[in-house]
C-alpha cells in the first residue's frame, strides 16, 4: 500500500468525478454543435438559389434561345441574300459572249471591225419588183440600200436583220435572191459593193435598226452593225411598186 506523499494536495474522491462529468459534457456539447452546423449547411443548400454550371449544357430562359434562334436564322437569310446579289452582279455566259453593237444612222460610215457600212437610203412599200416579177405582203416591204466593204481581208456578209423597239428580229426576205447578204457575194478589201436588201416586217414595228453581220448563227463577241432607220413612229407605205436594184461596185 503506498504511502501518502506530504507536501502535495491529495485529490479527493469527489473532485475526480466532477471533472470527468465535465469532460463529458464538454464532448457532447462539441457533439451537438457539429450536428447543427451540418443540418445548416444542408438547409442552406436546399434553399440557396441554383448556379448555372459553366459549359455547353448550361440551362438558357426562353428569351435566350429565342434570341440564338433568330440570330441564326438573320446570319441564314444574310448569307443567302449575299449570295443572290453577286448571282445577279455576274453575268451569265451569254452577257458575257454578247455582240458588240456598233451604232450610226443613215448616212454613217459605221465600223464593225472586220467590215464597214453605210446606210444609203431607206424605202418602204406594199410591193417589191424584181425585174418582170412582183411580190407583195400582209405587212410591210422596207428596202434598205446599203455600202459594205471588207477591211483587211475577204469575207462575206451572212446576216442581216431589222430589230424593233420590242426586241423582235425580221431577217432579210428569202422570197427573192440577196446575195448581197446571204453569204454567196465575197467581198474584197477596199472595194466597195453597194445593194438593196428587202426586208418584211409588221404594220405595227416601231424603232427599226439594221443589223449586219459575217456569221448567220453564232456571233457571240463579234462586232454587228446597229444602223437606226428614219422612219419616226412608225413605218409608212409607198402604194407604188418599190423596183430592187442590182448591185453595183464601187472601187
Amino acid at each position: 500500500m503506498s504511502q501518502p506523499t506530504f507536501g502535495q494536495p491529495q485529490p479527493e474522491p469527489g473532485d475526480a468525478a466532477a471533472a470527468a462529468g465535465t469532460a463529458s459534457s464538454a464532448g457532447a456539447a462539441a457533439a451537438t454543435a457539429a450536428a447543427a452546423t451540418s443540418a445548416g449547411a444542408t438547409a442552406a443548400s436546399q434553399y440557396a438559389p441554383a448556379v448555372p454550371r459553366a459549359g455547353r449544357h448550361r440551362n438558357l430562359s426562353p428569351l435566350q434561345r429565342f434570341l440564338a434562334r433568330a440570330s441564326s436564322v438573320i446570319v441564314v437569310i444574310a448569307a443567302l441574300g449575299a449570295g443572290n446579289l453577286v448571282l445577279k452582279l455576274t453575268p451569265d455566259t451569254d452577257g458575257r459572249e454578247r455582240p458588240f453593237l456598233a451604232g450610226g444612222e443613215q448616212g454613217d460610215t459605221v465600223d464593225a471591225d472586220r467590215f464597214k457600212a453605210t446606210l444609203v437610203q431607206v424605202r418602204t412599200a406594199a410591193v417589191v419588183k424584181v425585174s418582170n416579177a412582183t411580190h407583195d405582203t400582209q405587212g410591210v416591204w422596207v428596202i434598205l440600200r446599203v455600202r459594205f466593204e471588207s477591211q483587211e481581208e475577204p469575207l462575206a456578209i451572212a446576216y442581216a436583220a431589222l430589230v424593233d423597239s420590242q426586241d423582235r428580229s425580221f431577217f432579210a426576205t428569202d422570197r427573192i435572191r440577196q446575195p448581197l447578204v446571204d453569204g454567196s457575194r465575197i467581198l474584197q478589201p477596199g472595194i466597195r459593193v453597194e445593194g438593196d436588201v428587202a426586208f418584211e416586217v409588221p404594220h405595227d414595228a416601231v424603232g427599226l435598226t439594221a443589223q449586219f453581220a459575217t456569221a448567220v448563227v453564232d456571233r457571240r463577241m463579234q462586232a454587228v452593225t446597229d444602223i437606226s432607220l428614219p422612219l419616226g413612229s412608225g413605218v409608212w407605205l409607198n402604194r407604188e411598186p418599190a423596183a430592187i436594184e442590182p448591185i453595183e461596185v464601187n472601187p
